[in-house]
Formats: structure tokens, C-alpha cells, sequence
């Protein structure tokens, strides 16, 4: 064989196979390059939303609630939000409880977590502690003369409220 049959060829045929070697590495590259960010996606949320903490705030919340014989379930009305409101302890509780999710809301809504993952974790949780305590948080505002008072809440439970 000739070096000139073989530039003509054999050399373009090795250099194809070899492009399509390399936009194959480059291929399998970009597609383990997306699965990492997809999995960094899920465990920053996953990380952020600490399941064991909100048991703990919801323990001691039902334990002040049962104190003060509330109903630990079901939406609270606007008497006894006032009763919480009036101790100290309950009044911490309720309030610790909700600041967690207000702090996770406001997290979500700029968009520092995933809002789709977020929603999976967490849309009952939300929506439960923003309808559960409509009237507390009310009380809050209107104390405090403060409309801002568990706003990023609000507006998560209303927006995932209205996904549904």
C-alpha cells in the first residue's frame, strides 16, 4: 500500500472513528455533568428541609397545645389563637413552628431551592401549617401591625394551593 492511498483512505476513515470516540466521551461527560446537578438539586433540598427539626418543633407545639386544651389538629380559631397568643410558652412554640416554614418559604421563593422538589418534600406541611394557623398568624400581624408577618409563607401555601 502506498502513503498516498493511505492518506486518501485509511487516514479519513481513522480520523471519523476517532471524532466519533471523542463526541461520545463528550456526550457521556455531559450526560453524568446533568445527572450530578439533578442529584445536587435533590439532596440541597433535601438538606435544607430537616424532617427530624420539624418533628421536634411539632412535638413540643402539640405538647402546648394539649397543655392549653386546644385541639392539636384542625384549624385553630380565632379564640384560640388568643389564648395562645396569651401564654408565653404556647406563644413561642406556635411561633418557632411557623418561623421554620416561613424561613423554608422564603427560601423557595427565591428560588435558592428547587420549587418542584420542594413541593414533593413538603406541599402538605406547608399548606397544613399556613391553613391550620390562618388565625394565630393573623392575631400576630395585627399585634405587631405588621401585614409582612409570615408573608413568604402566605404565599407559598397560596401558590402551591393553587397548583393542586
Amino acid at each position: 500500500m502506498s502513503m498516498a492511498n493511505f492518506l486518501q483512505s485509511i487516514l479519513p476513515v481513522a480520523n471519523f472513528v476517532v471524532s466519533l470516540i471523542a463526541l461520545w466521551g463528550v456526550y457521556l461527560a455531559w450526560k453524568q455533568i446533568n445527572q450530578v446537578n439533578m442529584w445536587n438539586r435533590v439532596k440541597s433540598a433535601a438538606d435544607f428541609i430537616d424532617a427530624e427539626r420539624v418533628e421536634k418543633l411539632l412535638d413540643k407545639l402539640d405538647a402546648e397545645l394539649t397543655r392549653l386544651e386546644l385541639p392539636t389538629r384542625g384549624v385553630l380559631l380565632a379564640a384560640d389563637a388568643e389564648r395562645i397568643a396569651n401564654d408565653p410558652e404556647a406563644y413561642k412554640a406556635v411561633t418557632r413552628y411557623l418561623t421554620y416554614f416561613e424561613r423554608l418559604a422564603a427560601v423557595i421563593n427565591i428560588g435558592a431551592i428547587d420549587n418542584d422538589l420542594a413541593y414533593q418534600f413538603m406541599v402538605c406541611d406547608v399548606v397544613n401549617a399556613q391553613e391550620r394557623f390562618s388565625n394565630f398568624i393573623s392575631h400576630k400581624r395585627a399585634s405587631n401591625n405588621d401585614d409582612e408577618i409570615m408573608i413568604e409563607l402566605d404565599k407559598l401555601a397560596h401558590r402551591w394551593r393553587q397548583s393542586k
